[in-house]
């Protein structure tokens, strides 16, 4: 990563970080406070689980701020920290955006394999440029649409699959389909929504009840605290940068196998 480039990419012109925020469509005070994350940052991580992982200046279908200071997903945070430590020798990143978890996974588990899966071309360009960034290339495969068949076929002993895929986990896990599914750990971000009125969890919690144990947690707003990552931000500005633009009453399941 050339920190200079990317920086003079990011030199918008000058605007005083201590005036009156004129809104989120202020774009140039926007710009201004993220070169100032990025310059304080100097590309990498500020805090949380994947602290000191190199990071570009663009995220792709999620939001920015959260994930350069380390608060992204902040409600499931602790369900990625223990998954560090529990010898996963797969795992498996459906949804991956922009590589933050896949390429995160890939640093911090150097002997499992990762896979990374997404429909957007971008992000599979970006995902690996991110693994080239952090020098763990040869330890992350990325590809297209992962379906049932292909998502079985790379579940083994000691699997995490983590899932964020607007909907289509209601297609894609499903037990019936992928029988190796009953075996693994999975996170998901289960994306109901008011027309769906909950139908995605009903089914997936039907689906996995006999073989996991199952945890939930909910979307929050919460603000960014400068302790965690040491990176001044303005108080103005602290719940805008903690901001990840998902709909509130959103859900995540954690899905542990029984067996293990």
């Amino acid at each position: 990563m050339n920190l200079r480039k990317i920086l003079k990419r990011l030199s918008y012109p000058y605007y005083d970080l201590t005036l009156p925020l004129n809104g989120p469509g202020d774009y140039r005070y926007e710009c201004a406070m993220k070169r100032s994350v990025f310059k304080q940052t100097r590309g990498c991580v500020a805090g949380g689980t994947f602290k000191g992982m190199k990071y570009g200046d663009e995220a792709l279908g999620s939001a920015w701020f959260p994930k350069l200071l380390g608060i992204y997903e902040h409600e499931i945070e602790p369900w990625i920290t223990s998954s560090l430590g529990a010898t996963y020798k797969t795992i498996i990143n459906v949804g991956s955006a922009e590589g933050y978890y896949a390429v995160g996974f890939a640093r911090s588990v150097p002997d499992g394999r990762v896979f990374a899966f997404d429909i957007d071309v971008d992000c599979q360009v970006a995902t690996r440029a991110l693994g080239r960034m952090n020098g763990i290339e040869g330890n992350l495969e990325v590809g297209g649409l992962c379906d049932p068949v292909l998502l079985n076929s790379l579940i083994g002993p000691r699997t995490l699959v983590i899932c964020d895929i607007e909907g289509g986990e209601l297609d894609l896990l499903d037990p019936a389909l992928a029988p190796n599914l009953s075996s693994c750990d999975l996170i998901v971000e289960v994306h109901d929504g008011e027309v769906l009125g909950g139908r995605i969890e009903a089914a997936l919690i039907e689906r996995f009840k006999a073989t996991h144990r199952l945890e939930f947690k909910m979307a929050r707003v919460h603000s960014y605290d400068p302790s965690v990552g040491g990176v001044e931000v303005p108080c103005k500005w602290r719940d805008h940068v903690a901001r990840e633009w998902r709909e509130l009453g959103i859900r995540w399941i954690r899905m542990t196998a029984k067996g293990d």
